[in-house]
């Protein structure tokens, strides 16, 4: 009879594992998310690097990486939670530096190669039209303006695509093939064309 009640009683048992462990499951997914958003709420000041200042030792307080001391591991924060720091503190990820263990790598090289690199790559990413006038030029009707009307004319790209031609005996003595140039030139300018 024992037996029997033994045997009868194990599928709920395993069905009552896969309950705790879904309960389990549910309460880190929770603590992954509050993990997330307090990374996502810190900022650079928060990071401490290692001593040789090659990867990073904690946020906020909390260990980067996993850590093994003696037999006892001890936990670092989830990769969700470094790649939404990453993220939100707009600090790319490098092809090199892609592996979990190496994204701390990534913060590292970004406060370690300090304002001047950031300088330089966000003016890189910032686009603007080409017509745009830049903020050097302050009066209309300067070579900048020339350069947009007769760029953007068909007709005036060819003739002045045509003054880069070699001068001959008639272009420096009298009217010759450049005077017929700028005058087109002229007119795409003024309108006219």
């Amino acid at each position: 009879d024992d037996a029997e009640l033994n045997d009868a009683d194990s599928p709920n048992d395993t069905g009552a594992k896969k309950g705790s462990n879904a309960k389990k499951s549910e309460e880190q997914k929770e603590k992954e998310q509050e993990q997330i958003g307090w990374a996502q709420a810190l900022t650079l000041d928060s990071i401490v690097l290692t001593n040789d200042k090659t990867d990073v030792h904690t946020l906020g307080g909390k260990r980067w990486n996993d850590v093994k001391n003696g037999k006892k591991k001890i936990k670092g924060l989830s990769t969700r939670a470094k790649k939404a720091f990453l993220a939100k503190n707009n600090i790319q990820i490098r092809n090199e530096f892609r592996n979990v263990p190496l994204l701390g790598r990534n913060i590292a090289a970004y406060i370690n190669e300090g304002p001047a690199r950031r300088a330089i790559t966000s003016g890189a990413r910032k686009k603007s039209s080409s017509t745009a006038k830049p903020g050097c030029i302050t009066e209309d009707g300067t070579l900048f303006r020339l350069s947009n009307v007769v760029g953007s004319h068909a007709r005036g790209r060819g003739l002045f695509m045509q003054l880069r031609l070699p001068h001959d005996k008639e272009d420096l003595t009298g009217p010759g093939a450049k005077a017929v140039i700028h005058e087109g030139l002229w007119k795409i300018y003024k309108g006219d064309d």
